[in-house]
C-alpha cells in the first residue's frame, strides 16, 4: 500500500473509518493548524474541551509512528475488512489511479472515457421487489435509455460496477401530497450486499452516468 492509495481510501471511503481513526485525523489536522500554539495551556485546554484534539492514549498510539504510517495502516485495515466496498478508479489505458472515484480523465496519460456516457439519471429512491431484484426510481435528465443495451454506473454508491439495465418501467410516488411520475430501472448481476448498499444510499441530486456499452 503506497501513500497515494492510502489517502484515496481515507478521503473517498471515510464512512469506513473507525471512531478512533476519525479522532486521530481531527487531532492531527488541529495540530497542523495551530502548530506551536498548543504550548499555551489556554489554547490546548480549549481544543481539548471541544474535542478538536485528544489525550486518549489509544488514539495517540495510532499516530505514534507518524501520520503517513497511520494513513497506510488505516487504509490497509479498511481494504482488508471491506474488500467489496472499496474500489480504485484506474485509467483504462495506463492503469494508474484517477484523482477521484468519479473522475473520467487520467491525470497521468490524459486518456478520457467521457465518450462512453450516453445519458444521465437522477435517483430518487431504490427498492427491491421479490423475485424481480432491484429497481432504481428517478428521472432521465439527459439522453435516452434502451433495455439490455445500457448500463448504469454504480460508483455513486461506492460500488465498482456498471450494471445492465434489464427493464425500464413507470412508477408513481406521492410527494408533498402530489403524484410524481418516475421511471424505474431494473438492474441485475449485483449481490445482496450491493443491493442493500444502494437502498441505504437513498437519493442522489448529482446525475448518475448511463453507458451504451462497457
Amino acid at each position: 500500500m503506497d501513500i497515494e492509495k492510502a489517502k484515496y481510501i481515507i478521503t473517498y471511503f471515510s464512512n469506513l473509518l473507525s471512531q478512533e481513526e476519525n479522532i486521530a485525523i481531527k487531532h492531527t489536522n488541529s495540530c497542523i493548524i495551530r502548530g506551536d500554539d498548543f504550548e499555551k495551556p489556554t489554547i490546548r485546554n480549549f481544543y481539548l474541551k471541544h474535542g478538536w484534539i485528544t489525550e486518549d492514549q489509544k488514539v495517540l498510539q495510532l499516530l505514534l509512528n507518524g501520520y503517513d504510517n497511520f494513513q497506510i495502516q488505516t487504509a490497509k485495515r479498511i481494504l482488508e475488512q471491506n474488500p467489496n466496498k472499496v474500489f480504485f478508479n484506474e485509467c483504462q489505458k495506463c492503469g494508474k489511479l484517477a484523482r477521484t472515484p468519479f473522475a473520467r480523465q487520467c491525470r497521468f496519460c490524459g486518456h478520457n472515457w467521457h465518450y462512453q456516457i450516453t445519458g444521465k439519471f437522477r435517483l430518487s429512491f431504490s427498492t427491491k421487489i421479490t423475485n424481480r431484484g432491484l429497481f432504481l426510481a428517478g428521472k432521465i435528465i439527459e439522453g435516452e435509455l434502451l433495455c439490455n443495451e445500457n448500463f448504469i454506473d454504480l460508483s455513486f454508491a461506492r460500488i465498482n460496477k456498471k450494471a445492465k439495465i434489464k427493464s425500464i418501467e413507470s412508477v408513481r410516488k406521492i410527494e408533498n401530497s402530489k403524484p410524481l411520475n418516475l421511471i424505474a430501472l431494473q438492474i441485475d448481476e449485483i449481490s445482496e450486499d450491493e443491493i442493500q448498499t444502494i437502498i441505504n444510499f437513498g437519493s442522489s441530486f448529482n446525475p448518475i452516468d448511463i453507458f451504451k456499452s462497457i
